[in-house]
């Protein structure tokens, strides 16, 4: 078989946990989720430019804090596990990525997501909870919906959306 170049992550955080999810000794590999991730209350994620995280029929629960340590010429990349253009060729195939490979990202706590570039989801970002979230200078391409804020105090600046059915959708806000 071939083998994969890449970082699975397994399980979600717990209550203080606290890391950084770093350049594993410069081998440039992405990070994937093939299950759902809960990133929980009391618990913090730090992701630094240029980090890929690769989704596999999976999501992002963020009870906690999600930081994103991206620049606007080196993005926090999520994309699906078969796109080859971020993270290499992860899944072995000439399998295509596609829109909805990946749900999306729900923020469930109070959050403040910059610099990210967020490609083949179902929901790019989901806020399905009362809650503030600042979305800034992110790049959203080739989903479902870029945008769906259900309930919550969303703040938009100077995000890019391309290639989505639907870019911003608000119900119940």
């Amino acid at each position: 078989g071939t083998a994969r170049q890449a970082v699975f992550i397994a399980g979600d955080t717990t209550p203080g946990y606290e890391a950084t999810y770093h350049n594993i000794q410069g081998m440039n590999w992405p990070y994937v989720l093939n299950a759902p991730f809960e990133v929980v209350s009391g618990s913090v994620v730090h992701l630094p430019a240029g980090t890929v995280v690769k989704l596999y029929d999976s999501y992002i629960n963020v009870y906690g804090t999600l930081d994103l340590e991206g620049t606007t010429s080196n993005r926090v990349v999520f994309t699906s596990y078969h796109d080859d253009t971020y993270g290499g060729d992860t899944d072995g195939s000439a399998t295509p990525p596609a829109v909805g490979d990946w749900n999306g990202i729900y923020l469930r706590s109070n959050n403040s997501l910059q610099y990210a570039l967020i490609r083949y989801a179902g929901y790019g970002i989901h806020l399905p909870s009362n809650v503030s979230v600042t979305f800034s200078d992110n790049v959203v391409e080739n989903v479902s919906y870029a945008m769906y804020f259900s309930s919550g105090s969303p703040v938009l600046n100077n995000n890019t959306v391309t290639n989505a059915a639907y870019a911003i959708v608000v119900g119940g806000v």
